[in-house]
């Protein structure tokens, strides 16, 4: 009488289900495709926000974040990249927070000089200054 093999190694089949085993490949995992965000719907959304500043003029609450989303869906119908959901916005929020008081800081540093077209404008004369900087204040070599 042949010997029972209860391994399924080598085998298509699963011993449970009898059926075909699908290989499945971590690595092709699905990610959400990522918001690209326009100046205009940075603009829109803080526009949105602006008009929607919670009374005790700190957080915003979660069904603001939803509004703001539905905002830019009704506003821009044709986005670019993923969806503006309620994270994605909370997410470009921060960011933006963040950019503006990098901008904030660096026209307040002694030594330079800030332009709306040119950003910071770092010439090599004051790279040892820039890199400085830049030690204290992260996320400020944006600009």
């Amino acid at each position: 009488m042949p010997q029972s093999n209860s391994s399924s190694m080598g085998s298509g089949h699963s011993l449970r289900s009898k059926g075909p085993v699908e290989a499945s490949n971590s690595a092709t995992t699905c990610h959400k495709q990522a918001a690209k965000w326009t100046t205009d719907e940075d603009t829109a959304l803080i526009e949105y926000l602006r008009l929607h500043i919670p009374g005790d003029g700190t957080n915003f609450k979660k069904q603001t974040w939803h509004g703001a989303a539905a905002h830019l869906k009704e506003r821009f119908p044709e986005q670019l990249g993923g969806e503006k959901t309620q994270p994605s916005c909370q997410t470009r929020w921060t960011k933006l927070k963040s950019s503006y008081h990098a901008v904030v800081d660096i026209k307040n540093a002694s030594g330079f000089a800030w332009s709306d077209i040119d950003g910071a404008g770092i010439t090599l004369e004051y790279e040892s200054t820039w890199t400085n900087f830049l030690k204290v204040h992260n996320g400020s070599g944006l600009y």
